[in-house]
């Protein structure tokens, strides 16, 4: 019993799981998706709605894929992670991307245009419409921006972590806490 105990501790292998948003919306503006990095040996097959795209292994915290161009509507979306070719972890629930096109794509591009109107040159405020609008990516990127331009403002920091926190990138939002 001692040695099967001793044997079963030698081989237990830590399980590599990702988590990725389980709604987003994009537009040809804002393409970006993005997903914690698993280290610089995996890389990422992105399949969404059946056709498969493969990103290749990155040690940065977070990886970005360019989603290609999509029509109008909802959409679903699966990340993979992927070593020596074969597959180490399979996503088994889609998530949702939402393209915006047509008179969703006006309807935020005239809210955009409002927000810039009322507070010109203030992203903070930018970024937070895009979170509102469910643009999570382009939300963090401005909110990154504001606080790359105004760094003294620490007490607004909380909103740059809980967009880490809605993208699912741990590393980021704990080393930014």
């Amino acid at each position: 019993q001692r040695y099967t105990t001793v044997r079963r501790s030698v081989n237990k292998k830590k399980k590599m799981r990702l988590n990725t948003i389980k709604s987003i919306t994009l537009s040809a503006t804002y393409p970006d998706l993005v997903w914690q990095g698993m280290g610089s040996d995996v890389s990422y097959r992105v399949n969404i709605d059946g056709q498969t795209h493969m990103v290749p292994a990155s040690s940065d915290k977070m990886v970005r894929f360019t989603v290609p161009a999509l029509s109008p509507g909802k959409h679903e979306y699966k990340v993979d992670l992927m070593k020596g070719g074969e597959a180490i972890f399979e996503q088994k629930k889609s998530s949702k991307i939402t393209w915006l096109g047509g008179s969703s794509l006006a309807a935020f591009e005239k809210g955009l245009q409002a927000v810039k109107a009322a507070a010109p040159g203030d992203d903070f405020l930018i970024a937070n419409f895009m979170e509102e609008q469910g643009l999570a990516v382009a939300a963090m990127d401005t909110y990154k921006k504001y606080f790359t331009e105004n760094a003294d403002d620490i007490d607004m920091y909380p909103m740059l972590i809980k967009s880490y926190h809605d993208l699912k990138l741990k590393e980021l939002k704990s080393e930014e806490a």
